[in-house]
């Protein structure tokens, strides 16, 4: 007190806090080939009051995906485009960024492994990157029935701004009662770019959440 010293976990600043999430995935399986759809929405907010809620995190991502088996070279090819944007606009505009990816994946247990040339454009940027990608997929039911789920998506930018992004999504879950379970999320964010607007820049942008909350699951087949 005496050094001024704030300590916000102390002083009890955020007393109202919420943050909602779904995730959606249909696909299509073919034998030779499947066609995958994903969507990831994430949104919360945090504030002192319900008068006062300021947004935390907000986040619409939506991507499809047409792979190929080839079991002679244990490797499948595959083709994918995305879009990310937000709910609501910020700074007067609201973020919208197309990806298309070439590449291929690999299965190793329930490792999945993909590379791919990555391009995107950032509209509201105006700007366009190319470069390469790399996504690791791990997934693996425990023995007491939950479920560990951790996705890592990365981007080394090749042209001027030299961009790099990695997206980490870490998830949890136990069962309670039914399609009811207990989940404890854990994201990651880290991001690097060396020009913006023509200006060299340097630092690392990084920013990390969790999140702890009842999660119901639907699954639906149709054959």
């Amino acid at each position: 007190r005496q050094q001024r010293e704030r300590v916000s976990f102390l002083r009890g600043e955020t007393s109202i806090a919420w943050n909602a999430a779904t995730r959606y995935s249909l696909s299509y399986d073919a034998g030779l080939y499947v066609v995958v759809f994903e969507n990831n929405n994430d949104f919360g907010q945090v504030g002192g009051s319900l008068g006062d809620l300021e947004t935390s995190s907000d986040r619409f991502d939506a991507e499809v995906t047409y792979r190929r088996r080839v079991k002679k070279y244990k490797v499948d090819p595959f083709l994918s485009s995305g879009v990310n944007t937000a709910f609501t606009s910020g700074n007067g505009s609201r973020p919208f960024q197309i990806r298309n990816s070439v590449g291929f994946q690999r299965q190793m247990g329930r490792l999945v492994v993909q590379f791919a040339g990555r391009g995107q454009r950032d509209f509201v940027e105006s700007q366009t990157d190319f470069g390469a990608e790399v996504s690791l997929n791990y997934q693996r039911r425990l023995s007491q029935g939950g479920r560990v789920r951790s996705r890592v998506k990365s981007f080394f930018g090749l042209t001027d701004r030299k961009v790099i992004s990695i997206e980490n999504y870490n998830t949890l879950s136990f069962p309670l009662a039914g399609a009811l379970s207990l989940t404890v999320r854990q994201n990651n964010f880290i991001y690097r770019v060396d020009q913006i607007r023509g200006v060299e820049v340097s630092g690392i942008a990084f920013r990390t959440d969790l999140t702890v909350g009842l999660a119901y699951g639907l699954d639906w087949k149709w054959f």
